[in-house]
């Protein structure tokens, strides 16, 4: 639960400086000044990203068709969970399409609503060790799960810079939901 807020604390923390530093920049009377048109996530190419989420930890790399599609392809390493005689190891792999809904606030800067959905390989890996403590011999086994699934998300993504934007979204993965954070660098 604390890396929704954490997230949602950074958005808002970068969404106010960026109102601070329009507001810093602007003439006293802006009827007068026509604004430029700043590049958005919009903007076609190659990208590459980090994922910081729930139990989760990834990087990704997309390229932007249009203004409002485009395809990324992740990989996601999920925290291991480990007990005395046991440790699960999970990874998931997936390739998405992305569609961006442009909206703009003019203190905030480009925006833009996205929808993600995709198809995903997830897999698990058990493993069960034995010391042989109290009964000899010591003995361990791995037991390797691979299943794939349909994946969706939804979120909202703030340009930062021409080249930098960040996002907040939510990742859905059959009955399992997590929150994540994006960072993305576009070439």
């Amino acid at each position: 639960m604390k890396l929704p807020i954490a997230a949602s604390l950074l958005l808002l923390t970068v969404s106010t400086q960026a109102i601070a530093a329009k507001s810093a920049t602007a003439p006293a009377n802006s009827k007068a000044t026509t604004t430029a048109a700043t590049p958005s996530s919009s903007s076609e190419g190659l990208y590459i990203g980090a994922k910081l989420g729930d139990s989760t930890v990834g990087a990704f790399m997309g390229y932007q068709f249009n203004k409002m599609l485009g395809m990324e392809l992740s990989y996601d390493y999920v925290s291991p969970e480990y007990t005395d005689t046991t440790t699960l190891k999970r990874s998931r792999v997936d390739a998405s399409g992305v569609a961006l809904f442009p909206i703009k606030f003019n203190a905030i800067g480009p925006m833009a609503l996205y929808v993600k959905i995709g198809y995903e390989l997830y897999t698990e890996t058990y493993t069960v060790n034995n010391p042989g403590v109290p009964v000899p011999p010591a003995t361990y086994y791995t037991t390797k799960t691979t299943t794939t699934g349909v994946t969706g998300g939804v979120g909202v993504q703030l340009d930062l810079s021409n080249r930098t934007s960040a996002r907040l979204g939510l990742n859905m993965i059959g009955s399992d939901s997590s929150v994540y954070l994006n960072a993305i660098y576009r070439f």
